[in-house]
This record gives C-alpha cells, structure tokens and sequence, in this order.
C-alpha cells in the first residue's frame, strides 16, 4: 500500500450513521445535502455529450434525503464479486437507486461559522471519491469527522455499465467513461462555489479510494487543471483495456451488454436508450457476474492464458513479454495485481518523486487483511465503530473486538492527527500529535519498507508494454500502426522506474 503528500491514504465513511453526528449547520440559504452539480441525468447510455456543470450556485437548497445513489450491482448476488464477498461499501438492500444521481453532500466544522451561518474562515477542502470496483458505492459511504477540520465534499458518480461503457462504438453514439465526467464536474463546482460554504478553492485535496483513488489517478491526465492541489490516493486501481479499435475487447463487452439488455448482441444505442430500466439494471448484474473474478478460475492452460491477455492488450505478441512457469493460475493473478492494483502506486511516487509521503498499512494477521479494512483507523469515531466496520467484513466476533480494542487505544489518535495535518496543510507532520516524524521519500534513504510487489523489475514490465502498445497504435479507435518515433530511450525507460526495490 502507499501514500503521497500527493498520495497518502484516505478511505470512505463506512456507516451514515457516524455523519449524523456531525453539526448540522444551516445557511441562510438551505442545508447541504443532496445538492445535485451536473445537468444531464442521462449522461451514461443516452447521452451523446459529456455531463454539464451548473452555472449558478443555486443548489444548495433543503430536502428530505441526501439523495439517490448511481445504478450499481449487487455484490451478495454473485458467486464472486469484485471487491470481495464481504465489501463494506456494497450497497444496502433498501438503497434509492437512480440515473438520475449526480448529487453531493457538504459537511463543515460548525465553527467554521458565525451563528449567522456566515463562514469565519476560509478552510481546507477535501473531495472524496468513493471506491467499489466502479460497480458499486455511493457518497453515503463518504463523511468527514470532527479531526479533519476541513470541509468535506463527497458526491455519486455511475457505475458499473452505466458508468463505464467504453470502445469504438461508445466513442461515436455515446459518453465513454461517463463515471468519470461524475468526479470532473464536481470537482469544477468545488472550484467555483465552495467559498460559499466556507472553503478555500486553492487548497483543495482529491482523495479517494480503490476505484476512487484510480478515478483521482485519471484526474491527474485530464486536458484542463485537475481541480486541486494535491491528493491522497490509497491503492489506486483499474484493469487496463488498451483495446478501443472497431470490433475489439470493448466493443463486445457494450454487445454483451446490449444483449443481457435484450437489445441483441449488436450496435443499437438506440434500443438501450429506450430500454426499460428493470432490464438495463438485470444486464449490468449479468456483465458482471459473467466478468467479476479478479483472477479467473477458466485460466489453466497457455491457450487460455493467452485467450485472457487479449482483454488486456490488443497484440498477441506481447505476451510473449511473460514469464508463464506453467502455473497460468498464479501468473494471471500476478498480472492481474500487478497491472490493476501494485504498480499503481509505484508509477504515482515516479511521477512525483520529490514530494511523496508514502505508506504501508500492515495488520496484525493474515485474516483480518482484507480489502479496504485500513478505511477504519481513518474514519473510526471509537471502539463501537471499529467493531462494527471489522464485522461487515466478516471478522469473527473474538478478533473484531480484539482488534478494535487496538484501533481505539493505540493506533487511532495519531493515525488520524497525521490525515488532518495533511487535510489542512498538505504535510502530515505540521500539526500531527504523532510520535514518528513522517518524512517525504527518498529512494536511496534508509529507513523506509522495500515493498516486493511493486519493483523496478516487476513495474517495469508494464511500462514497457504500455510504450509497445502505444508504438503498435491499438491506443487509437482506429488502430494501425505508428513508427519507431515512439520508442522511449533508455532515459526515459530508468525515469520511469526509479524508487527503492
């Protein structure tokens, strides 16, 4: 696992129930809660053009819930589901779902304000994105709590095969990618309008988790400024699909939807924009109850391995980059951590080798390490809370309280002093109460953890098929070919690998 200054750690908010303990602060001007920031409810399927900010700041008026979540999967009802059986941002059986969804909370430090509702100081801004295999979650998930003395944005953005739709044909009807245009617009009305609730537009932090903190990774490349000043990203993730070219990965993957859909397994956006939503909801489950193992247990021979790599990389060829050992079971799950998850994080720390504050969240045993259990030292507001977090992950009862006994005791107070100095001055060591100095990372210092997963050796495997796959030109929706002129020189090559191994 890893953290910076530009990426540290911060998960979601597990249970609403711990926002409701916030102050409630009401403006002159309404509460803030389920604010919608994005025109176009039907960015995803329907539409042909990216999700709209609103240009005036009119919204943030009273209502009687925060608002419906994006469609999402139901990860109990697969065999086995991204995330894990036991994810605690999978959605509850009583969540109002909608396409409609681009809502937002705000939650603020009621002395950030005068009894007039009018905001004393400026204050730090942290926009969370929420993580769930970008099939599920909702801003619900997200809150801020009373030691992060910033204000707290968290809002939806689509998921799943509303979300996520990509390839030649979704390039030329409709919106790839939408879930991204969910975070974007967000992050635009943040820059816009915070001030008005308190916050500082020049001090603004992304942070995000797992899927959230890839969407804040894809953030970082955007054309225009990204919409903060640093961020904090813990295990960044997301599958590679290289493969945009007419007829290719994607491509099937939007027909097999249409045909889960009962639109046929053909190209007719029209069909699916007219679709009834009971029907839409069914074939987003079935994509991924078809797609959902992270390490696919149909993978135990080199034609079937090599079958597997074309969902990741358009030439057969590159395959041959390698090592298979005969266990084509192990070998994928290694890819598939590797490119997905592990070097991630390595390629952030390359990007910003200078700034970075990284770190590694480790548990006291093998069983109590499961997929974003860390989220409760960040946001736990005691003993009770811990508990019951450990427990939706299916902890047994002995070691969930055992080890909440810990989280509350030993580990919460610094831990989360560290997180709010970050949130407030973008170094965790300014106003921390934290015994251990945090220093940024150096690669040739000592004192710090060497990580196996993410070496040069390993990580640069992937570097040196993403710049293959760019020189053989499947990146573009046409496909084709370019010349050497994209081959990178050995320079560049060892820049994008530098760190400790």
């Amino acid at each position: 696992m890893i953290g910076f200054k530009l990426t540290v750690l911060f998960l979601a908010l597990l249970r609403t129930g711990l926002a409701q303990k916030l102050p409630n602060v009401t403006l002159p001007w309404g509460k803030w809660q389920a604010a919608p920031y994005a025109h176009d409810p039907k960015a995803s399927i329907p539409s042909t053009g990216r999700t709209q900010m609103p240009n005036q700041p009119g919204f943030f008026h009273p209502r009687s819930h925060y608002g419906p979540a994006c469609y999402q999967i139901q990860p109990k009802a697969l065999s086995n589901p991204p995330g894990g059986s036991h994810s605690i941002q999978a959605p509850r059986d009583s969540l109002e779902q909608s396409e409609d969804c681009l809502f937002f909370d705000v939650y603020a430090p009621a002395s950030a304000f005068d009894q007039n509702g009018n905001p004393i100081e400026k204050l730090p801004v942290i926009v969370w994105i929420y993580g769930g295999a970008y099939a599920f979650g909702s801003k619900d998930l997200g809150g801020g709590l009373p030691v992060y003395t910033a204000i707290f944005v968290a809002g939806n953005y689509r998921l799943g095969a509303f979300g996520w739709l990509a390839g030649s044909y979704m390039q030329d009807k409709g919106q790839p990618n939408a879930g991204l245009y969910g975070p974007a617009p967000l992050l635009d009305w943040v820059q816009k309008y915070v001030g008005q609730a308190g916050g500082d537009a020049s001090q603004v932090s992304a942070w995000g988790e797992s899927a959230g903190a890839g969407s804040v990774l894809h953030h970082l490349v955007r054309e225009v400024s990204p919409g903060f000043k640093t961020f904090l990203a813990q295990s960044p993730a997301f599958e590679w699909s290289w493969d945009i070219s007419p007829d290719g990965t994607l491509d099937t993957i939007y027909r097999n939807f249409s045909s889960h859909a009962k639109c046929g397994f053909r190209y007719e956006i029209e069909c699916l924009r007219g679709a009834r939503v009971e029907d839409l909801e069914r074939a987003n489950q079935q994509l991924f109850d078809v797609t959902a193992s992270f390490t696919p247990s149909y993978v135990v021979s080199q034609a079937s391995f090599d079958a597997f790599l074309l969902a990741f990389f358009p030439e057969p060829s590159l395959g041959s980059l390698l090592r298979y050992g005969g266990d084509f079971r192990a070998c994928v799950g290694e890819l598939i951590r590797d490119s997905t998850f592990a070097c991630n994080t390595r390629q952030l720390f390359d990007a910003f080798p200078s700034v970075s504050y990284m770190m590694r969240y480790a548990l006291p045993a093998d069983g109590l390490a499961v997929n974003a259990t860390d989220v409760i030292a960040t946001f736990m507001n005691g003993y009770d809370d811990a508990y019951h977090m450990l427990r939706a992950k299916n902890i047994g009862i002995f070691e969930a309280a055992l080890y909440a006994g810990v989280l509350a005791t030993a580990i919460k107070t610094e831990y989360q002093s560290y997180l709010s100095s970050f949130a407030v001055s973008g170094n965790p060591n300014t106003a921390s109460t934290g015994s251990i100095y945090w220093p940024v990372v150096h690669y040739m210092s000592s004192g710090f953890v060497s990580d196996q997963q993410n070496t040069k050796q390993t990580c640069g495997l992937g570097q040196e098929i993403a710049w293959m796959i760019r020189k053989i030109g499947k990146g573009s929706p046409g496909g084709g070919r370019v010349s050497n002129e994209g081959e990178p020189t050995d320079e560049q090559r060892e820049g994008a690998t530098v760190g400790k191994d």
